[in-house]
């Protein structure tokens, strides 16, 4: 709850606190790397850029919907050109920053809106969930350099994704798997199979080829790659 600090390093074989700060609110969204010596940290209120040997506070900008009732989930992406993407719903919308003074750049909303996933780029393309989950979310491919979407797939209740060897792992919350290119010029999924049950929202791990994901009930692996 940002009592005493909202962010703390730990050593990682004893577990003893190295360093605490920010005086924030927690938020959902991980902390991320940026370089080897600083770390983004989206919380509650704010957005955080620390040095990551003593939690010391480079900069920092508030960042949040007016609404109480609102989350921080997705990580920010850093894109090329020491720019930050952030993405929220609730009157967020999609803020594209300026490290390392997270000097505001554009920010637009209705763009790419993400309640819980957290989106994925190449290049000057940002892919995510755009909407929010209790009325129905789309997969989106933005432009960043045009600021428009690209292509949407239809609504789903939400999902997340990945990017592996040119194309996006997407599993939505439904349990379908799709397998979308990345420089497709419309939605056009190369494959899409049933892998899980509905309703859950566990994020997916990739290595060797393979796709992990899981619901309540089972870890599943499918081969897409060989």
């Amino acid at each position: 709850d940002g009592k005493p600090a909202g962010v703390v390093a730990l050593e990682p074989k004893s577990g003893k606190p190295l360093w605490q700060s920010v005086k924030d609110e927690a938020g959902y969204a991980s902390p991320v790397a940026v370089g080897e010596d600083r770390l983004l940290c989206w919380m509650r209120n704010e957005v955080w850029l620390l040095n990551a040997a003593d939690g010391g506070i480079v900069s920092h900008r508030p960042l949040r919907a007016g609404m109480e009732a609102s989350v921080n989930a997705a990580q920010p992406v850093l894109l090329d050109g020491d720019r930050v993407a952030i993405s929220a719903g609730y009157g967020v919308g999609l803020h594209v920053l300026r490290l390392p003074d997270l000097e505001p750049l554009w920010s637009q909303q209705n763009l790419l809106d993400c309640h819980y996933s957290s989106p994925v780029r190449e290049g000057e393309r940002l892919f995510g969930f755009d909407g929010r989950q209790e009325t129905g979310q789309t997969l989106r491919c933005i432009d960043l350099a045009k600021r428009e979407v690209v292509w949407e797939s239809g609504r789903v209740p939400g999902g997340m994704l990945i990017r592996a060897g040119g194309y996006l792992l997407v599993v939505t919350e439904q349990g379908e798997l799709w397998v979308v290119p990345t420089k497709a010029a419309q939605f056009d999924p190369a494959h899409t199979v049933q892998i899980l049950r509905s309703g859950h929202r566990a994020h997916l791990a990739f290595a060797g080829g393979v796709l992990f994901a899981r619901d309540g009930h089972q870890l599943v692996a499918v081969r897409v790659f060989e």
